[in-house]
């Protein structure tokens, strides 16, 4: 009789990490679905000469945002770029969000934009049971609850006009279905207005 053996403890917790992320990443997104009709999210992004996806991109009177979603518990302290949860190490999550935001920058800039102005980059972290505990951290970290506001402080007043969030959701959009597909992307557009 065949017997298949349990797949080993660090393929478990990957596949666990896996789920616990898509459920962030979906939770964020359903809550920025709920933006004003005047800005564009796009949902896991994958741009040329960027390696994996970008989890969230919203353009619209704050800017472009590159956002980040960790689900994370317990206590997660970063002191100066150097992430830990419950005194593990984790790999650089400041690093990722930076990254994925230069691409974007990067990205508009190739396409044209380079005008668009900053690109601003945010962790979120969606777990009810996360304590952050931060320390000069170089990307904007916020809880779930504190994403919208952050997004509503950064419009007033507006960086972007209607006619600069189309051109540059088209240049994104553009630039991804161009790319080398690396896996099966899940791209989603969420058109609020425009």
């Amino acid at each position: 009789m065949f017997r298949q053996s349990p797949a080993p403890r660090h393929v478990a917790d990957a596949w666990v990490s896996l789920q616990k992320g898509i459920v962030g990443e979906q939770s964020v997104a359903e809550l920025l679905a709920h933006l004003p009709d005047d800005y564009v999210l796009l949902n896991d992004l994958v741009l040329p000469g960027h390696w994996g996806n970008i989890d969230h991109v919203v353009i619209g009177p704050c800017g472009v945002v590159v956002i980040e979603t960790k689900r994370w518990a317990g206590r997660v302290a970063c002191v100066r770029d150097q992430w830990s949860v419950n005194g593990r190490p984790r790999r650089n999550v400041t690093r990722q969000v930076v990254g994925a935001a230069m691409a974007v920058k990067r990205c508009l800039a190739q396409g044209g934009a380079s005008s668009s102005g900053w690109v601003e980059s945010v962790v979120v972290f969606t777990h009810p049971l996360c304590r952050l505990e931060l320390d000069r951290p170089t990307a904007t970290v916020a809880r779930f609850s504190e994403l919208m506001n952050y997004l509503a402080v950064r419009s007033r007043p507006p960086k972007l006009t209607s006619h600069s969030v189309g051109i540059l959701t088209r240049i994104l959009l553009d630039a991804a279905s161009s790319g080398p597909k690396r896996h099966e992307s899940k791209l989603s557009l969420t058109v609020l207005g425009i």
